[in-house]
Order: C-alpha cells, then structure tokens, then sequence
C-alpha cells in the first residue's frame, strides 16, 4: 500500500518517476544537484550521487556539502537518513533504514526460543 508523501502524493507513483528522472543517462552532474534538491530532506553543496540510485521516498535523506554516493546504492529511508559532509560511499552499498518494531508480541513458542 503506497504511503502518501509531504506533497500528499502516493510514494510509489511520485518517487518511482523520480527515480527514473534521476537515473536518465545523459543528465548532467547539475541536472542530477537539482533533481537531488527537490526530492530530498537536505543536500549540501556539492553533494553527488552517481546512478543508478535507488530509494523508498528520498525525502527523509539528509546529504552533507561533498557527500559522495558511487554506483548502484539504495537507501531504504522509511525512517531518516544523514550522510554527513564529506562522507564517501563505495558502489552497491545498501542502507536501510526500515522501521520495525524492537519488541514482538508472539505467542508462538519459535519467537521465544529465536530471541525475539
């Protein structure tokens, strides 16, 4: 089920869209600052992620100025994610930031003997 963003935009249709703007091959290094302003939390100058680059929503990603993100990197940002300044990520880094609960209600006895 898509999550309604700030704009009041489903997430699946308006960050989808915009993944597939961002991930365009023949943009610039500006075009690509630009398409990163509008979607996410914060961005410093600077900042550059090469694609393709995935993520849930873009707008709970916060960049530092000079953040660096290489090739293929996905950010699962359901809750927020900052990269500080200066920061360098490698390619195909995965950073997931999914919110699941810390205590489960389980009366099944494999959720007590796994920990859970």
């Amino acid at each position: 089920m898509p999550i309604e963003s700030r704009t009041g935009e489903t997430s699946s249709n308006s960050t989808c869209e915009w993944i597939d703007r961002f991930n365009a091959p023949d943009l610039s290094e500006t075009e690509r600052y630009a398409l990163l302003v509008e979607q996410f939390a914060a961005v410093g100058a600077e900042a550059l992620i090469r694609p393709p680059f995935f993520c849930d929503y873009g707008y709970n990603i916060s960049l530092g100025a000079e953040a660096f993100l290489n090739y293929n990197c996905i950010i699962l940002d359901v809750e927020p994610v900052v990269i500080g300044a200066g920061t360098a990520i490698g390619p195909a880094v995965q950073i997931l930031a999914a919110d699941h609960r810390a205590t489960h209600a389980c009366g099944d006895r494999r959720c007590a003997s796994a920990g859970l």
